[in-house]
């Protein structure tokens, strides 16, 4: 609470803000846990001093929950959730939501956006993953999130990013990769810009079956994703293609369908 305390006080007046940035300094009050308070207090003083507030301020409204406005977490039970009728809100102010007897209906609970039924228990609600996304992207680049090194077991924090290998690195593991014969010409990029863009490298999809290879490929006739040793053996008479050629075919399918709808 201290620490919270602090925070506000070392923001600017709210009534010398225009409203959209007073709304952005509220959510960024509450926007990580108290533990994580005291790193942003040097954050909000410099925006003081700084006619233009960092740019990832302006998305914290737009990853706020509807309900109780405190932004979106990555872990239950602040993850946004998303109704049928494509409205978000977080699954713990949904839970309190639909006790209520005023919002429940035949079906289940009404939407508290706009009040239209739905069926589907809270707990079985889909997340919004787009909106995931963001708030991932939100929590790095305000710093909130903790990047740490993707090849060693040491919890180092990681000091830069191997484009090659699409894998966050700790100062050690950049010594080892500069000096390795396979990597030392990879190219490197340092972590304040991987901070900056909010983008971590996504996870490589390994075969359950071949240890080490990575999903490439989609077979067609299995409708599953393969690796290149499962087209030897298990698949090896079967139509697959690469993974990013089906996925551009299915893209460019939806899109037509949804041109049709929208005729």
């Amino acid at each position: 609470e201290q620490a919270r305390a602090e925070l506000v006080s070392s923001l600017p007046p709210l009534a010398t803000c225009r409203p959209d940035t007073a709304k952005q300094q509220r959510s960024l009050v509450f926007f990580t846990s108290s533990h994580h308070l005291q790193r942003l207090i040097p954050t909000a003083q410099r925006l003081r001093t700084t006619a233009k507030p960092p740019h990832w301020m302006a998305l914290l409204p737009d990853i706020s929950c509807t309900l109780c406005l405190d932004p979106f977490q990555p872990n239950e039970p602040r993850t946004p959730c998303i109704l049928p009728c494509f409205h978000t809100a977080c699954r713990q102010c949904l839970v309190q939501w639909a006790a209520k007897d005023e919002n429940r209906v035949e079906c289940g609970f009404c939407c508290p956006s706009c009040r239209q039924p739905c069926p589907t228990a809270v707990d079985e609600l889909k997340l919004n993953f787009q909106l995931m996304d963001v708030v991932e992207a939100v929590r790095i680049k305000s710093g909130e999130r903790r990047l740490v090194c993707e090849d060693c077991e040491d919890d180092a924090d990681a000091a830069c990013k191997c484009i090659n290998c699409d894998m966050l690195l700790c100062d050690t593991c950049v010594n080892y990769h500069k000096r390795s014969n396979r990597s030392k010409d990879h190219e490197f990029q340092p972590i304040s810009e991987v901070r900056e863009s909010g983008a971590l490298p996504k996870p490589k999809r390994v075969c359950p079956k071949h240890a080490q290879q990575e999903l490439r490929l989609f077979c067609t006739t299995c409708q599953c994703l393969i690796c290149s040793d499962c087209t030897v053996k298990d698949h090896r008479e079967h139509d697959f293609n690469l993974v990013t050629d089906v996925a551009e075919e299915h893209r460019a399918e939806l899109e037509r369908e949804a041109q049709v709808t929208e005729g």
